[in-house]
C-alpha cells in the first residue's frame, strides 16, 4: 500500500490527473478499518434487530451516560448513522463482549451542551415518552476531543440528511436549521 501511496503522491506532483487513483487509495486505506469495526461490531450481544442492517460505525467509545434523573453509569457507546447503541462493555473475555442496553434514533433527540456542564452532552427527546440521557466521555485527558470528534459526525450526519444541526464554537451553542431540498 506504501508504494501506491507514494506513487499517487509524485503523480499528483507532476500534475496528473490522480482523482481515480485517490479514490482507490481511499478505499485501501479504508479497508483495515472497517475490518476492525466489523471486530466491534460482532462482539455486541443481545441486539434485538439485525447488526449488519445498522450501517457504517463511525465511533464508539466509553461514557458516563444519565438516564433520566439515574446516577450516571458507564457505558460503552456506538455511533452508526443516525443511531446512537448504548452497551455494557464485558472484559472478562479474550475479546470484549458489548451486551446491548438501548439504542436511539438521532433524529429523534435534540443533542445540546448540558447548561454549566460544557463536556456534558444533553441528548432531550423530541417525542414525548422517549427517555433523556446525558453523556460524557470517560476519559478526562481527552474529553474535549472526544465531543468535538463525536458532534462532528453527528452534525455531519444531519446536515446530509437535513436535519436541525448543532454546533459549538467558542464553548457556546448555535441552531442552524437546515432544509431538504428535493
Amino acid at each position: 500500500m506504501e508504494s501506491f501511496e507514494e506513487f499517487v503522491k509524485y503523480a499528483t506532483r507532476a500534475k496528473l490527473n490522480t482523482k481515480t487513483m485517490q479514490k482507490a487509495l481511499e478505499l485501501m486505506m479504508s479497508v483495515p478499518e472497517r475490518a476492525n469495526d466489523m471486530v466491534y461490531i460482532n462482539n455486541i450481544e443481545q441486539y434485538p434487530g439485525d447488526l449488519s442492517k445498522l450501517g457504517r460505525l463511525y465511533r464508539h467509545d466509553s461514557f458516563l451516560v444519565w438516564e433520566g434523573e439515574q446516577e450516571p453509569t458507564e457505558r460503552y457507546v456506538f455511533l452508526f448513522k443516525n443511531k446512537l447503541m448504548f452497551t455494557d462493555k464485558n472484559d472478562n473475555k479474550d475479546e470484549p463482549s458489548y451486551k446491548h442496553y438501548a439504542t436511539i434514533r438521532l433524529d429523534k433527540y435534540k443533542i445540546r451542551a448540558t447548561e454549566g456542564e460544557p463536556d456534558i452532552l444533553e441528548l432531550e427527546p423530541n417525542e414525548p415518552g422517549l427517555p433523556q440521557f446525558q453523556i460524557r466521555a470517560k476519559d478526562i485527558q481527552s474529553m474535549e476531543f472526544i465531543r468535538q470528534a463525536w458532534l462532528k459526525d453527528i452534525n455531519g450526519m444531519r446536515e446530509r440528511d437535513g436535519m436541525c444541526l448543532f454546533f459549538f464554537t467558542d464553548n457556546k451553542l448555535f441552531q442552524i436549521l437546515s432544509q431538504k431540498f428535493i
